[in-house]
């Protein structure tokens, strides 16, 4: 069983996935890791997702295990669709609501509402 070589989306959510898990153990608000105190349960999701969808192409595309074709009657590819989106909907929630939580980056770089609402309506503009 050899496996097949990878496709580019397939690089791309394995790479994702190991990104994902390293910067869980970075500390981010609070001083805390995603596997810290009171931030477990919700943060840590995000990386679980991640890690999910890229052992599964991992084990497909380089190992060339044959995993079944449907899981709980979904595709492989509705499965990465579904976890991409609860992966990428909290992120988006977070940015919208108050960017400052995640200190990467500093207070005073952070846009106001106001000004992410202007550069939203700028790209509605297109």
């Amino acid at each position: 069983m050899d496996g097949h070589k990878p496709t580019p989306a397939e690089l791309t959510i394995v790479i994702a996935g190991g990104v994902m898990l390293l910067a869980s153990f970075l500390h981010f608000a609070g001083g805390t890791s995603v596997w810290g105190r009171y931030v477990f349960p919700v943060a840590a999701l995000l990386p679980i997702y991640g890690v999910i969808m890229s052992v599964q192409v991992a084990l497909t595309s380089f190992a060339g295990l044959k995993l079944r074709r449907r899981v709980f009657g979904f595709t492989w590819e509705q499965v990465h669709l579904v976890l991409g989106l609860f992966a990428g909907l909290p992120v988006g929630c977070q940015l919208h609501t108050n960017g400052a939580a995640v200190t990467l980056i500093p207070q005073e770089h952070v846009p106001s509402p106001l000004q992410r609402r202007k550069v939203i309506r700028g790209l509605h503009a297109y």
